[in-house]
């Protein structure tokens, strides 16, 4: 995910063991199985985040 470097559009993230979510407004977000308990916050301008997961257990590559 990359943020604008101006940061004109609104953006929001919210992260858990279990996803990422972005959206506009935290309103978006607040129905998220586990929301309460997120790591939620103001994506930085000009700045790229980077996720990786692990395989499910059994997954075949």
């Amino acid at each position: 995910m990359i943020r604008d470097p101006i940061a004109c559009k609104p953006a929001i993230l919210a992260e858990t063991d279990d996803y990422v979510a972005m959206a506009s407004e935290y309103q978006a977000l607040s129905s998220l199985p586990g929301i309460e308990n997120a790591r939620v916050w103001e994506p930085v301008p000009a700045t790229m985040y980077i996720w990786e997961r692990e395989p499910a257990e059994g997954a075949r590559s």
